[in-house]
């Protein structure tokens, strides 16, 4: 039976899209990324895999918060024009 997981994935993936745009791709390490995050960085692999694997979940996290805006704003819209 598997643990129940002690962080908010989205919100440990903010943290870690907020490390990213501070330092780059390249210069954000694994160490950076379990500081940051404040997870373990066993947890980092088993929810995210890799840095590689993060870095794509973090994109793909950003594209879906940015949909989700945009989908609201529009849906606020009595009009085409609006």
């Amino acid at each position: 039976m598997g643990r129940n997981k002690e962080f908010d994935e989205k919100e440990t993936l903010e943290k870690a899209m907020l490390l990213f745009w501070e330092q780059g791709y390249e210069k954000t390490s694994i160490n950076d990324l379990v500081e940051k995050m404040g997870i373990h960085r066993k947890s980092l692999y088993d929810t995210f895999g890799g840095k590689h694997e993060l870095f794509l979940k973090v994109i793909e996290n950003y594209n879906q918060v940015v949909k989700d805006k945009l989908i609201a704003e529009i849906s606020k819209a009595t009009t085409c024009k609006e």
